[in-house]
């Protein structure tokens, strides 16, 4: 099976995700039921830090962003409009929040963020989530190695796949979340697919024969 035809086989309006299901625990969370807005952490919460883990690589910085995206989201559920997809709003504000810890970041003239140099953290840290989050996904070889190859991949490629795959947010949620129109995330889903198999070919041309 090539890669990317996990992303590739999607319908292109499909995201995986039914609305209704969330919307009664929307409707509770709203009314200040927080055991109902924890069944919505337990539904999407883990694929949040998946996706921000994988945008920073550092296992405690996804934690932090995911409990901020988190905290943020109850704070502004009144805002939330039940009945629309709750990932691809939640998604949005981990984003933002991203976004805004990069801009920090900046100010700080903190080091780069090289992925992979961070002296072994996710390695060292211990706690309810294991310490490679890949280890949460699906039992599929060809996806976990489509996963294994993004080290290098531009960051809005790598932004807009991780959101299909792993948010499985549809080509207009992931447009509205990254600012850019429909066509232009499908593109760069496409390209992040595209980019992911040159690297696998590349791998089995320098491997062993």
């Amino acid at each position: 099976m090539p890669l990317g035809k996990a992303v590739a086989d999607q319908p292109s309006g499909a995201t995986g995700q039914n609305p209704a299901g969330d919307t009664q625990l929307v409707l509770a969370a709203q009314t200040g039921d927080r055991a109902a807005f924890g069944a919505l952490v337990e539904r999407h919460g883990d694929a949040l830090f998946r996706w921000l883990w994988h945008l920073t690589r550092r296992h405690e910085l996804a934690e932090d962003l995911t409990q901020e995206t988190l905290l943020r989201a109850f704070t502004r559920l009144s805002q939330f409009e039940a009945g629309t997809n709750f990932r691809g709003w939640l998604f949005r504000i981990g984003h933002n929040t991203h976004a805004n810890w990069c801009r920090s970041r900046a100010r700080r003239r903190e080091e780069p963020l090289v992925p992979g140099n961070e002296g072994g953290l996710a390695e060292r840290r211990t706690g309810s989530r294991a310490t490679d989050p890949t280890a949460h996904l699906e039992e599929d070889d060809t996806r976990e190695h489509l996963l294994a190859l993004l080290d290098g991949m531009p960051a809005d490629y790598r932004q807009a796949l991780l959101m299909r795959v792993e948010g499985e947010l549809s080509f207009k949620e992931i447009g509205e979340i990254a600012g850019v129109s429909e066509e232009t995330a499908r593109w760069r889903v496409f390209k992040g697919r595209r980019w992911l198999e040159e690297r696998a070919r590349e791998q089995g041309a320098t491997g062993p024969a």
